[in-house]
């Protein structure tokens, strides 16, 4: 084992990059190349692929790195949040933090243009001209979705087998959620997402807690939903889950991790809290009251209307694309 690890750390790729890699990706990826004017790479851990067309800086070739997520922010607060017990591993996991920094630094520079999903990750990058925001976004429907609620039904939306969705479940089952109770009888979670782990599926009591695993549609658990929450206590990125709620007309409750990266505006669009009081108390005033759970649907719908849908994001991304290869040209 710790020849493994010492061959691991020793690799100057980071190991999420590493893992990744495909020799037979890469071949195709080279071969489509040569006769491509463009090349988008989604994250990092697939930019290992181009490498060596970066380094040939070909004429005519243009290179765009899509970072929907930091990932080095991301390992960060994974790990001052669940940190390694063993030293050996918290070792190897802060070099391997260190490498990914240096990685996506190196990167950043070889790419023309950059794409993050916010204002908070370009501030990150030291708002580089290069750095250009296309927000994550979703598809608005023509209407809200008719509601069928009790006026007593919480939803948590995501994929289960993803760490901080999980560790958000438990934070709020043991925190939140208990406190809600106490205000309001007979309140239900219903937690719905794919790949749900054995210590999530078995929170299903058919009473309290209801759990829906990789289900072919969501539709149907938001008109039951009375609220949508996203108590996440770590990650980084966008939620597009919170962007699917605002279009199909749920309130969100949510932490500032949560939300993190949206234009956002407590109170307004959404409540955020971090301290568990104070989520429980929000939740509670949106279960208690239609009028305000309208007001701020409303309010959010405008919002994913005018900044979130993806064929205003299609067009950001197309001028984008347009300009660089003008500026290539020239």
């Amino acid at each position: 084992m710790w020849r493994r690890q010492l061959v691991k750390a020793a690799v100057f790729k980071p190991f999420s990059a590493s893992i990744f890699f495909s020799s037979e990706m890469e071949k195709i990826i080279v071969e489509i190349a040569a006769s491509s004017d463009l090349i988008h790479v989604n994250r990092l851990n697939m930019a290992l692929h181009i490498e060596s067309l970066l380094s040939k800086k070909l004429n005519g070739k243009h290179f765009i790195l899509d970072l929907d997520d930091i990932e080095t922010v991301f390992k960060r607060r994974m790990l001052q949040a669940y940190p390694p017990s063993r030293w050996q591993k918290k070792v190897f996991e802060y070099f391997d933090l260190l490498k990914l920094w240096q990685y996506q630094r190196k990167l950043l520079q070889s790419f023309d243009r950059v794409f993050v999903c916010s204002k908070q990750d370009k501030a990150y990058f030291g708002n580089n001209e290069k750095i250009i925001i296309i927000p994550n976004g979703t598809n608005v429907s023509s209407n809200i979705l008719p509601e069928e609620s009790d006026s007593k039904t919480l939803l948590f939306i995501g994929t289960l087998s993803y760490l901080p969705n999980t560790e958000g479940i438990f934070f709020f089952l043991k925190e939140i959620f208990p406190l809600i109770q106490k205000e309001i009888t007979g309140v239900r979670l219903i937690i719905v997402g794919s790949n749900p782990p054995p210590n999530i599926s078995e929170l299903h009591d058919g009473r309290t807690i209801w759990v829906e695993g990789n289900v072919p549609s969501v539709e149907k658990y938001y008109m039951q939903a009375t609220i949508s929450i996203v108590p996440l206590i770590v990650g980084a990125g966008t939620r597009v889950k919170i962007l699917e709620a605002f279009s199909l007309g749920k309130p969100v409750v949510t932490t500032s991790i949560g939300c993190e990266g949206l234009e956002v505006e407590n109170g307004k669009h959404l409540f955020i809290a971090d301290e568990p009081k104070i989520f429980a108390s929000s939740c509670v005033s949106l279960l208690r009251s239609p009028q305000l759970r309208r007001k701020m649907i409303l309010q959010a719908r405008k919002l994913v209307e005018q900044n979130y849908r993806w064929d205003f994001i299609q067009t950001r991304v197309e001028n984008s694309v347009r300009e660089l290869l003008e500026e290539r040209s020239n």
